[in-house]
């Protein structure tokens, strides 16, 4: 079994922790509840999943927060910190830089203006084949990448706007978690009146590719209904593909199962206060496959967390059957696999496609990545230019963007060691 802690729309400002902080009992209300309940009622959490709103606009010192608070979680469950994931929200956008950089408000009505799904995928690989335009395209969500996400390989860059790592859940299937970036075209205009929101874009490079024995598990901070997905194409690949699909943004938890794919709307940990009910809401989920007879079924619960009406403490959802704190949802993993529903009414069954379950959680890479990109810039220049993993092609190209390379030579150098002791010792020091 795997499980996790969820949260979403945490929603970190430049106040947070300060002595005036009104959230910082909040925070701890989710501390006191993960140690003193999630640790009785799960044995092993493995991982924390943030579906988008880290910060509140994006800014550095946002992220150092948010990463002192995750660390708190961690410490209390045991968990490796390498084990947060995450994607970006709207919240996590520079709207500095949207504002006032004409190159990326250009690429970003681009994206926007696309007639169609189809004329979309094209613009956005055009932009995407372009290392100016891809660095101008992804700069509103730099302090993101660049001082959170990176660390948890979770990052976007030219050529990664799908990240995807994956964890074994028992000894024939792995959970996949895949990473998807709503962000693209989110700027100071989301909001085109107090009423309506700018639908999102969704590219279908960014849906992961049909895998065997893998079950997939997406984060995302827009849901479905926030896309520009007229004729429901997006929609329904990932409801084919994607056994348990988390999103964030709408702050009200909703539950759905359509027969093959779970989707949670997650609700939000730190909703603004002056956005209507406030009810901060995070949860647990489980995950497990049993098998029936020869058939393998998904096993997925939900755990919501509510904060009381007294806002004293969290508790269980209410409306619960007494003595069950979770929602229940079994999932055929083989007629999930062929892209067929559990209803009478089954699709054709679809060729399988090539295995893309991406990095391993537990991999010494992901461990390196981690390490490497917490340390001092200058200490990590000294390592690559010590082990000679540095090159003059690299030019003044950010690390986050040469990580795979820098793995790449340590394994054709065979110095992979020496480069973990490197780093090691880096951080001792």
């Amino acid at each position: 079994m795997l499980a996790f802690i969820h949260l979403s729309d945490i929603h970190f400002n430049k106040y947070s922790g300060d002595p005036y902080d009104v959230d910082k009992d909040l925070r701890n209300e989710v501390l006191h509840d993960i140690a003193n309940y999630c640790k009785k009622a799960i044995l092993e959490i493995n991982g924390i999943l943030i579906c988008g709103d880290i910060a509140f606009s994006g800014q550095a010192v946002e992220y150092q927060t948010a990463s002192e608070f995750l660390d708190q979680i961690c410490a209390e469950l045991s968990i490796d910190r390498t084990h947060i994931f995450c994607v970006p929200g709207n919240h996590d956008v520079d709207q500095n830089i949207t504002k006032n950089a004409s190159s990326v408000k250009f690429l970003q009505h681009q994206l926007e203006s696309a007639i169609s799904q189809a004329d979309y995928d094209d613009r956005l690989a055009k932009l995407l084949r372009s290392p100016q335009d891809a660095q101008a395209l992804g700069s509103p969500i730099q302090y993101y990448n660049e001082t959170f996400a990176a660390q948890y390989r979770c990052d976007y860059t030219q050529d990664k706007l799908l990240w995807q790592q994956s964890i074994p859940i028992d000894v024939e299937y792995s959970l996949c978690l895949v990473g998807i970036n709503s962000t693209l075209i989110s700027s100071e205009e989301d909001h085109i009146s107090e009423i309506q929101e700018k639908p999102m874009r969704i590219g279908n490079c960014q849906i992961p590719k049909r895998s065997s024995r893998t079950v997939y598990l997406s984060l995302c901070h827009h849901p479905p209904e926030c896309w520009r997905d007229p004729d429901k194409l997006l929609s329904e690949k990932m409801n084919d593909r994607v056994a348990v699909q988390l999103y964030g943004h709408k702050h009200i938890q909703t539950i759905k199962f359509n027969g093959k794919s779970l989707i949670v709307g997650s609700g939000a940990a730190h909703p603004c206060r002056t956005y209507g009910e406030w009810t901060p809401r995070y949860n647990w989920i489980t995950l497990s496959v049993d098998n029936q007879n020869g058939t393998h079924y998904l096993i997925v619960r939900i755990y919501p967390r509510v904060l009381n009406e007294a806002q004293t403490a969290f508790e269980p959802e209410k409306g619960l059957p007494d003595g069950i704190e979770y929602r229940e949802f079994t999932i055929n993993l083989e007629e999930a696999a062929n892209g067929k529903t559990l209803s009478k009414d089954t699709k054709t069954v679809q060729e399988k496609e090539p295995d893309t379950s991406g990095m391993a959680v537990h991999s010494w890479q992901r461990r390196f990545i981690y390490d490497f990109m917490n340390l001092p810039f200058s200490r990590r220049r000294d390592i690559l230019t010590k082990l000679n993993l540095d090159r003059l092609e690299d030019g003044e190209t950010r690390h986050i963007c040469l990580l795979d390379c820098y793995i790449k030579r340590a394994e054709e150098q065979e110095c992979v060691n020496q480069l973990l002791e490197e780093v090691k010792r880096g951080r001792i020091v």
